[in-house]
């Protein structure tokens, strides 16, 4: 399953899932020093708080459908994220990528983008309107090696304050 948005001219396709084989992240500037340049309220912000930012986001862009693409994630990498793809009017790829959460980093992650800046396209989506945000509570498994008693981290934003 697919959640579509329109935004700055282009159409946006989210999924559960990670960066396309073969994708890297751009080193200068990093995608979450981009998004605290751009969100001022935001340099202060944990990595923590910044994945639950971006969580917020997402589900607002998708008029609150983001837990349609799950809300408790396990993989055994500690992390979870969000394929984004760009496409043209016409439909016809220009980016794929993946916005990446894990407990210490935020990772934005593509390959052969026909966009020049696919990483600034995408932190300007999420940077506009900042505040704009939707309700939702996403739980990650943190691995353990006895999984008698599971552990989790939410990401989101309850109404009033970001999880963290």
């Amino acid at each position: 399953m697919s959640l579509y948005f329109e935004s700055h001219g282009y159409y946006w396709r989210l999924r559960e899932g990670f960066a396309p084989m073969g994708s890297g992240e751009q080193q200068s500037p990093l995608f979450i020093d981009q998004l605290r340049q751009s969100v001022p309220w935001l340099r202060k912000a944990s990595v923590h708080e910044m994945g639950s930012w971006i969580v917020a986001r997402l589900n607002y862009l998708t008029c609150g459908n983001l837990k349609m693409l799950g809300d408790s994630f396990g993989h055994d990498t500690n992390e979870f994220g969000y394929k984004v793809r760009c496409m043209n009017e016409q439909s016809i790829r220009q980016a794929s990528g993946a916005v990446v959460i894990h407990a210490d980093q935020v990772h934005f992650k593509y390959a052969d983008s026909i966009i020049d800046d696919y990483q600034s396209l995408f932190a300007r989506i999420l940077a506009d309107n900042p505040r704009d945000l939707d309700k939702i509570s996403i739980r990650v498994r943190i691995p353990s090696e006895d999984n008698i008693q599971p552990r989790y981290r939410a990401y989101g934003w309850d109404g009033f304050s970001l999880l963290s």
